[in-house]
Protein backbone atom coordinates (compact mmCIF):
# COMPACT_ATOMS: atom_id res chain seq x y z
CA UNK A 1 0.00 0.00 0.00
CA UNK A 2 1.34 3.41 -0.99
CA UNK A 3 0.54 6.09 1.59
CA UNK A 4 -0.30 9.70 0.83
CA UNK A 5 -0.12 12.87 2.91
CA UNK A 6 -3.81 12.42 3.86
CA UNK A 7 -2.94 9.13 5.56
CA UNK A 8 -0.66 10.80 8.10
CA UNK A 9 -3.14 13.64 8.56
CA UNK A 10 -5.73 11.08 9.73
CA UNK A 11 -3.56 9.66 12.54
CA UNK A 12 -5.16 10.64 15.89
CA UNK A 13 -3.62 13.86 17.23
CA UNK A 14 -2.60 12.22 20.51
CA UNK A 15 -0.40 9.63 18.73
CA UNK A 16 3.35 9.84 18.26
CA UNK A 17 6.53 10.31 20.24
CA UNK A 18 6.42 13.27 22.62
CA UNK A 19 8.97 15.69 24.01
CA UNK A 20 8.49 18.78 26.18
CA UNK A 21 10.51 21.96 25.63
CA UNK A 22 10.69 24.88 28.04
CA UNK A 23 10.78 27.90 25.75
CA UNK A 24 8.25 30.31 24.25
CA UNK A 25 5.81 28.74 21.79
CA UNK A 26 6.98 30.81 18.79
CA UNK A 27 10.62 29.84 19.40
CA UNK A 28 9.78 26.14 19.62
CA UNK A 29 7.60 26.35 16.50
CA UNK A 30 10.39 28.05 14.52
CA UNK A 31 12.91 25.50 15.84
CA UNK A 32 10.61 22.62 14.84
CA UNK A 33 10.27 23.98 11.31
CA UNK A 34 14.04 24.36 11.02
CA UNK A 35 14.61 20.89 12.52
CA UNK A 36 12.33 19.33 9.90
CA UNK A 37 14.51 20.83 7.16
CA UNK A 38 17.70 19.90 9.02
CA UNK A 39 16.80 16.18 8.97
CA UNK A 40 16.16 16.24 5.22
CA UNK A 41 12.39 16.60 5.10
CA UNK A 42 10.31 19.00 3.02
CA UNK A 43 7.36 20.77 4.65
CA UNK A 44 4.23 20.23 2.54
CA UNK A 45 1.58 21.83 4.78
CA UNK A 46 1.39 23.91 7.93
CA UNK A 47 -1.91 24.44 9.70
CA UNK A 48 -2.43 26.60 12.78
CA UNK A 49 -5.31 25.40 14.89
CA UNK A 50 -6.90 26.38 18.15
CA UNK A 51 -4.92 28.63 20.47
CA UNK A 52 -1.26 27.65 20.36
CA UNK A 53 -1.30 24.53 18.19
CA UNK A 54 0.34 24.01 14.80
CA UNK A 55 0.32 20.86 12.69
CA UNK A 56 3.17 20.45 10.20
CA UNK A 57 3.07 17.76 7.50
CA UNK A 58 6.35 16.90 5.82
CA UNK A 59 7.83 14.27 3.57
CA UNK A 60 11.05 12.80 2.33
CA UNK A 61 10.95 11.76 -1.29
CA UNK A 62 12.17 8.62 -2.96
CA UNK A 63 15.85 7.77 -2.46
CA UNK A 64 18.03 4.89 -3.58
CA UNK A 65 16.98 2.92 -0.48
CA UNK A 66 13.46 4.15 0.17
CA UNK A 67 10.10 4.95 -1.38
CA UNK A 68 9.97 7.90 1.02
CA UNK A 69 8.49 8.79 4.37
CA UNK A 70 5.73 11.00 5.74
CA UNK A 71 6.10 12.92 9.00
CA UNK A 72 3.63 14.89 11.10
CA UNK A 73 4.89 17.28 13.76
CA UNK A 74 2.47 18.91 16.18
CA UNK A 75 3.61 21.83 18.33
CA UNK A 76 1.23 22.50 21.23
CA UNK A 77 1.50 25.35 23.69
CA UNK A 78 0.05 25.69 27.15
CA UNK A 79 -0.47 28.40 29.72
CA UNK A 80 3.03 27.71 31.00
CA UNK A 81 6.25 27.89 29.00
CA UNK A 82 6.23 24.10 28.52
CA UNK A 83 5.63 23.32 24.84
CA UNK A 84 4.75 19.81 23.66
CA UNK A 85 6.13 18.53 20.35
CA UNK A 86 4.65 15.29 19.00
CA UNK A 87 6.14 13.43 15.99
CA UNK A 88 4.64 10.61 13.91
CA UNK A 89 6.53 8.95 11.03
CA UNK A 90 5.09 6.64 8.34
CA UNK A 91 6.80 4.81 5.53
CA UNK A 92 5.17 5.73 2.22
CA UNK A 93 5.26 2.09 1.11
CA UNK A 94 4.43 -0.22 4.00
CA UNK A 95 6.70 -3.05 2.83
CA UNK A 96 9.72 -0.76 2.38
CA UNK A 97 11.94 -2.13 5.14
CA UNK A 98 14.91 0.12 4.26
CA UNK A 99 12.95 3.34 4.86
CA UNK A 100 13.78 5.33 7.98
CA UNK A 101 11.16 4.21 10.45
CA UNK A 102 11.25 7.13 12.86
CA UNK A 103 12.37 10.75 12.50
CA UNK A 104 11.32 11.77 16.02
CA UNK A 105 14.69 11.47 17.78
CA UNK A 106 16.51 13.37 15.02
CA UNK A 107 13.86 16.12 15.06
CA UNK A 108 13.92 16.38 18.87
CA UNK A 109 17.73 16.53 18.93
CA UNK A 110 17.74 19.25 16.28
CA UNK A 111 15.16 21.30 18.21
CA UNK A 112 17.32 20.99 21.36
CA UNK A 113 20.35 22.17 19.42
CA UNK A 114 18.52 25.10 17.82
CA UNK A 115 17.09 26.19 21.17
CA UNK A 116 20.50 25.63 22.76
CA UNK A 117 19.02 23.48 25.52
CA UNK A 118 20.86 20.92 27.61
CA UNK A 119 19.76 17.29 27.38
Amino acid sequence: MYRKIDDIRKVPLDQGKVREFVAPYERVLAAAQQAIADVGLTIKETESGKDAETVILAERGITALSWGELVRVIVQGSSTNSITVRVVTMRRFMLNLTAKGDFSQAIFASIHKILDLDF
